[in-house]
């Protein structure tokens, strides 16, 4: 280890200790970098993502109560579990040492000078306090600290020990200099870097003294919160380290002030308040300022409970900084509120209290007698958890939550270790799950398979008896690549469609408590205790490609096959800036890999698909070792502004012991592709005629717009390959698109019109295979005819009518959609005759009529749309499924109706309507591939049951 770099980790998180003194204990919580450090004198302090705190700290037997001193009050309650603090959230902390990956990175490395200056003058600044990391290819180091780091240097500099180049992100803090988001900093070190030397320029506030008084009376504001204003993305916000409490005259001085954003001052009995400080009298470089405050209206009330029993420490909130609590008497009194719901016309009042369910009120108007609010106590469920044979369980874990499926955080979770298998459970109050009325109750224990139900809603308590069953397995072989870590299979049943409050993405309770986890070696494996049921079945781990399936599991249980899970490969680069930005080498970029191919975009809390992150070198470069075989999204971020995060995204498919190379805007072009689009003969008129121009029926966001395509490339073979993400693109007056960065190799290209909306992808107007080499321009001819018109439904336009249009020599079809006025625009038409159709699942459906548009823009007129027949029924789910399930139908002619409910298949039911009389070919779909079909006829307005069965196999 570098000498200087180990006294300088001393210095920096050793806290000095006399001969014998009990040394500080640190805790970090990785999530979001939350480090806590318990000091042995009983003071507390905090790096929360680079927020800094204070406090004292007091343990009780396992209890640790937190006190974080600030001019707003704070606490933390946590609980020691072994070497780790758990959180009120089950956030777990571990203890700093424990972490693996906390260790200097970089072999070598030497130190480098920072030197901080005033951005206005260049004069250094000499007392500061200062938190950073280092990060490069190579690694990254955030060093855990939970105090920030002090200099005093007459001129301003420090160093550190770093690798010979890397982006060092760092933030200076002191009395002086402005806070928020202008006071983070970053730096690139690089192999050339003069001296080893950087200057950080830093912005230093000014001093503000003021005076806060009663608008009016002119009298005194005592114990304002004072702060200056700071950026803080997206949004303004007071700056907590600059705060102070105006005094017993009402005055207060504050210091690095910015003057452009002013002041912001808050006070429980008075609205919020502020001033200027550009425009404000300046003597003795101290601005003078005056802020007044204003004393709204005061909402009083009384809480009691359904007994009409007054309830004491009710927390009343505004949601905009005004609280307050009731007291024995089950009173309060809300000073100040303002109108903030519902567009500014309506009070947001919230009451909550452990153990009651939560009200949420949102009165335009205040009763002068004050609101009267009745909390519930929350719902209890007791009872007994027995086997099969009805003998207690001994131990076994409770969740109860209200709704049908309810998230985790809304579920109360507790283990039980009774010696008769008896247990209660109070639940949360959450006022928006009740409203549905029922409540889920799930049990799980080891050896068992997981119970649940959802039941209606009580009052009180309710008592249950559990009887719980060995339940079924899931079983198959797996087969693992040479030279894998740990490698695991994990179940986890899938969401119904119900999803109460909008959903957070997580897994859901229900979910968590039926989920199944093995660890897997070659051979056979098996996961007991399954109930029947729809799952997800993943098997992820190191040094392998993750497998994602659904599976149908019978009550028979379920064999899920020979799985194959392949290896990894790696995927190498370089990263330019665009043209725009000069062209240049990318530098220390933040890149990310998600695994696109592999069931959706990566998630964090999914490690089969957890993304995985790197960093360019100094020259734009790298290389990610490890990737799972398969196809990947590769992205490159860059901010727009300060709270808007943008990425260059490219495609690509790893193969497994392979490098795929990935280039971002190479400067010499040599990989572009450019794809023309020469409409007819390529004249003015018939680029009006076939993108719709001409016409004189305007659709909006289509024909109202320069014509726009979309480029999606599929590698065929079992190659490498690489492209870029395109959005919808202009060709402008060129007639042309260039696509930067396609590997070489053979692709089938789509080229997709703009339908008026990314969520239409139906608009293609070519699909075929291109052989990407030294040739790199593709041709793709559209037709120079168009067909306008208006469908219009018997009611509102539910999601824009489908219009298509059949090529009765070819087949081909071109596909519109309406706006909502109903106009329409089927266009780049060859010369042709076409039959024209409308459909729209709830609105109905019309056949237009046979039309020749000739290279001419044909305006057919308004058509009305009327009632068709439905088919619906069952679907045969698959034992498992690699690709998503869907259902279309076909007419004679193979018009091709989607399922409306695109979460329909997978819960084993499907709706098609608005089809008009004939005979329907209905398909079971995973992926592309057709698994089930049966044929219907339909002759009217009926709804028609036909249960589609898979292929026997």
């Amino acid at each position: 280890m570098n000498p200087i770099r180990s006294l300088a980790l001393l210095a920096f998180f050793v806290v000095p200790l006399a001969a014998g003194a009990e040394e500080s204990q640190f805790f970090v919580f990785r999530k979001h970098w939350d480090v806590i450090e318990l000091a042995p004198d009983g003071h507390f302090y905090r790096n929360y993502a680079g927020r800094f705190s204070t406090g004292t700290w007091k343990r009780t037997g396992d209890d640790l109560d937190i006190t974080i001193d600030s001019l707003w009050p704070d606490s933390l309650k946590l609980r020691f579990d072994g070497d780790a603090l758990v959180g009120e959230e089950e956030h777990r902390y571990v203890r700093r040492e424990t972490l693996p990956n906390l260790k200097f990175p970089w072999p070598v490395s030497s130190p480098v000078t920072l030197v901080a200056l005033d951005e206005a003058d260049g004069k250094p600044i000499t007392d500061f306090s200062y938190s950073y990391d280092l990060e490069n290819a190579q690694g990254k180091y955030w060093p855990p600290v939970s105090r920030r780091i002090a200099v005093k240097s007459a001129t301003g500099e420090f160093t550190l020990d770093a690798p010979e180049s890397c982006e060092i992100s760092i933030r200076l803090s002191s009395p002086d200099l402005v806070g928020g988001h202008g006071s983070y900093k970053t730096l690139h070190l690089k192999k050339d870097t003069p001296g080893r030397r950087i200057e950080i320029r830093v912005k230093k506030g000014v001093i503000v003294h003021g005076i806060a008084v009663e608008a009016g009376s002119g009298k005194p504001v005592v114990g304002a919160i004072v702060s200056p204003e700071i950026f803080t993305p997206p949004l303004m916000s007071p700056d907590p380290e600059h705060s102070e409490l105006s005094g017993p005259d009402g005055q207060f001085t504050i210091h690095g002030a910015d003057p452009e954003l002013g002041i912001r001052a808050q006070h429980p009995d008075y609205e919020e308040s502020g001033a200027a400080i550009d425009k404000a009298k300046k003597a003795n470089s101290v601005y003078e300022v005056r802020i007044e405050f204003t004393a709204g209206v005061k909402i009083t009330g009384t809480v009691v409970d359904a007994a009409g029993k007054p309830v004491a420490g009710v927390h009343v909130d505004d949601g905009a900084g005004k609280e307050a609590d009731t007291g024995k008497d089950g009173t309060f009194v809300l000073k100040s509120p303002r109108k903030w719901w519902n567009n500014g016309n309506s009070y947001y009042l919230k009451f909550e209290k452990d153990g009651y369910n939560e009200v949420t009120l949102h009165p335009a108007d205040i009763d002068p007698k004050g609101v009267s609010v009745v909390l519930e106590e929350c719902l209890s469920v007791e009872g007994k958890v027995l086997d099969d044979a009805g003998a207690p369980v001994a131990g076994f874990r409770v969740s109860a939550g209200l709704g049908t499926e309810p998230e985790g955080y809304a579920c109360s979770t507790k283990e039980f270790k009774p010696a008769g298998g008896a247990f209660a459970l109070t639940l949360k109050g959450y006022e928006e799950f009740e409203k549905t009325g029922k409540v889920w109750i799930g049990v799980s224990a080891p050896g068992f398979a997981p119970w649940n139900a959802v039941v209606d809603a009580w009052k009180g308590k309710k008592s249950v008896e559990v009887r719980l069953v060995k339940g079924v397995a899931v079983r198959g072989t797996v087969t693992l690549p040479k030279g894998h870590g740990r490698v695991v299979a994990r179940l986890v049943p899938s969401r119904t469609m119900e999803r109460e409050w909008g959903g957070s993405g997580e897994p859901t309770a229900r979910q968590q408590l039926g989920t199944r986890e093995i660890e897997l070696s070659d051979g056979d494996f098996v996961i007991a205790g399954v109930t029947v049921g729809r799952y997800a079945l993943s098997v992820f781990g190191e040094r392998v490609a993750p497998i994602l399936l659904t599976l149908s599991v019978p009550d028979s249980g379920l064999d899920a096959g020979a799985l194959v899970v392949h290896g990894t490969g790696s995927v190498i680069g370089k990263v330019f800036k665009t043209p725009k930005e000069g062209g240049q080498p990318w530098a220390f970029a933040d890149g990310e890999i998600e695994f696109a191919g592999a069931g959706g975009r990566s998630r964090e809390d999914n490690p089969a698909l957890k993304p995985v992150r790197f960093k360019t070198d100094e020259n734009g470069a790298f290389r990610v070792d490890g990737i799972p075989a398969g196809l990947v999204a590769v992205g490159v971020r860059f901010n727009l502004t300060a709270d808007m995060i943008g990425g260059h995204f490219r495609f690509a498919r790893v193969v497994e012991g392979k490098d795929t190379e990935i280039r971002y805007f190479e400067p010499k072009g040599a990989w572009e592709l450019t794809v023309k689009l020469p409409i007819g003969d390529g004249s003015k008129d018939q680029r009006a005629s076939g993108t719709g121009a001409s016409a004189e029926r305007k659709v909006e966001n289509i024909t109202t717009r320069k014509p726009m395509f979309s480029f999606i490339l599929q590698p065929q073979g079992d190659g490498t390959g690489s492209w870029p993400e395109t959005d919808f693109i202009d060709p402008k007056d060129t007639g042309q698109v260039v696509i930067p960065d396609v590997s070489p190799g053979k692709y089938r290209l789509k080229v997709v019109d703009w339908l008026g909306s990314r969520g239409f992808w139906e608009g293609v107007v070519f699909d075929g295979t291109i052989d990407v080499g030294e040739n790199r321009t593709v041709t793709v001819p559209l037709g120079a005819g168009s067909i306008t018109g208006q469908a219009t439904p018997d009611g509102d336009i539910d999601l824009m009518v489908h219009v298509m249009a059949v090529n009765k020599k070819t087949g081909e079809i071109r596909h519109a959609r309406c706006d909502r006025q109903g106009n329409f625009c089927a266009r780049y038409l060859q010369d042709a005759e076409f039959v024209v159709y409308a459909h729209d699942h709830k609105a109905g459906w019309c056949r237009i009529g046979e039309f020749s548009p000739k290279n001419k823009t044909l305006d057919i007129g308004a058509v009305e749309m009327a009632p068709g027949a439905t088919i619906s029924g069952s679907i045969e789910l698959p034992p498992a499924s690699s690709e998503p399930l869907s259902v279309r139908a076909s007419d004679a002619q193979g018009f091709e109706i989607q399922q409306l409910e695109r979460d329909g298949a997978g819960a084993g039911k499907y709706t098609l309507g608005s089809l008009w009389p004939g005979k329907w070919t209905v398909k079971l779909l995973e992926g592309e591939k057709v698994i089930g079909q049966a044929v219907v006829e339909v002759k009217g307005t009926e709804t028609v049951t036909c249960d589609l069965k898979r292929d026997a196999k």
